[in-house]
């Protein structure tokens, strides 16, 4: 009774967590899909330009990117004389720019976005073959056999002689869980918060039809109760200087 106690709380455990996480991930993910949908690229293909949605990159897709553009796909860099530099989003929310070009590195990201320059790409990756993607499933595989060795570890500590080591193992054991606990289960909570709060930022600008496109920028401008735009309702990079500014009271500010 005592194992079958021991598997139903690792398993209760599991799929609470399971399920703690696959709302927000649905979320994310299907507004992600949302957005990549609407944004377009300049495309060859079987010699002819087209316009086509990011989700429709194939492989061997010619690309051309401007500024603006989001790199769709992995992909090889055609020009072999000048460079292009773009926009990597780390997981901490900062963006770092990288410079690709033809001779020291003329790889291509997918998820980056073209900061300055002009480039030409073969698409070389798509789907879940794109290396973003390889990194998520090598973390959800290590997470997989984590949970794996504990069940086992569980179900091999699960009878025998008990000594008095294991006796004083397991008071230690009953002592530490509680505060084991609270130390891993805070970031995770904090984790799943997050991921909620991204979740219904987002519902919640395209409701106004405002189509936020990386869902990370959430957490860089969460403080923000007004954004300004063009006639378009879309924002841009460009880098403007403003040489004078009226105030309501009519004061100018230089």
């Amino acid at each position: 009774m005592k194992g079958v106690a021991k598997l139903a709380a690792i398993f209760g455990a599991i799929l609470a967590s399971a399920g703690s996480n696959f709302w927000p991930e649905r979320q994310c993910q299907k507004l992600s899909v949302d957005s990549s949908k609407i944004q377009q690229v300049d495309v060859v293909r079987n010699g002819d330009w087209q316009r086509v949605d990011i989700p429709y990159i194939v492989v061997g897709n010619v690309v051309f990117l401007k500024p603006g553009d989001q790199v769709p796909a992995d992909g090889l860099y055609l020009d072999t004389e000048s460079s292009i530099q773009v926009d990597k989003l780390e997981t901490d929310g900062q963006s770092t720019r990288i410079t690709v070009d033809g001779q020291e590195n003329p790889f291509f990201l997918s998820d980056t976005n073209v900061v300055l320059g002009y480039a030409c790409m073969v698409v070389t990756s798509v789907g879940k073959n794109r290396e973003s993607q390889t990194i998520k499933l090598d973390g959800k595989r290590v997470e997989q056999f984590e949970n794996l060795t504990s069940v086992i570890g569980n179900q091999v500590s699960v009878g025998g002689e008990t000594h008095i080591s294991d006796a004083l193992a397991a008071i230690v054991g009953i002592v530490a869980t509680p505060a084991m606990i609270a130390v891993t289960s805070t970031p995770r909570g904090l984790l799943l918060a997050v991921k909620i709060a991204l979740a219904y930022s987002m519902k919640k600008l395209i409701d106004d039809d405002v189509l936020l496109r990386k869902p990370s920028l959430c957490n860089a401008i969460g403080s923000v109760t007004t954004i300004c735009t063009n006639a378009t309702r879309s924002l841009t990079m460009d880098s403007k200087e403003s040489q004078a500014l009226d105030c309501i009271a009519g004061e100018a500010v230089s």
